[in-house]
């Protein structure tokens, strides 16, 4: 059980670290082309914000998702496993093989 979530924990970092390549360049390219601020403060302004943004909208997400939009019976952690899996083999094959940008809310509504 222990091993079976410590791999959960170790996926959605894995994740979160492939997701960040594009985030970051998303946030950061508009002010670093447009000169607004040098390269090193937009990382870092945008490594704050992304660190401080749920003391401004807290756990609205995860609040509505454990009111009854899935119900908590039907997943487990391989399905948990699964999907993380599923989602960074999508990001690498769509970004690093396609050159395709891709979403994180692209991934999390997809069918």
């Amino acid at each position: 059980m222990t091993t079976g979530i410590l791999f959960l924990i170790a996926l959605a970092l894995f994740f979160d670290f492939l997701n960040g390549f594009h985030d970051a360049a998303n946030s950061i390219a508009t002010v670093v082309a447009t000169r607004v601020l040098s390269p090193n403060l937009a990382v870092m302004w945008a490594a704050s914000f992304s660190f401080l943004a749920f003391l401004v909208f807290g756990t609205h997400v995860a609040g509505t998702i454990g009111k009854g939009l899935v119900h908590p019976g039907i997943i487990d952690s391989n399905i948990m496993a699964n999907a993380k899996i599923n989602f960074i083999i999508l990001k690498i094959k769509k970004t690093r093989i396609l050159f395709f940008p891709l979403q994180k809310k692209e991934i999390n509504f997809r069918n």
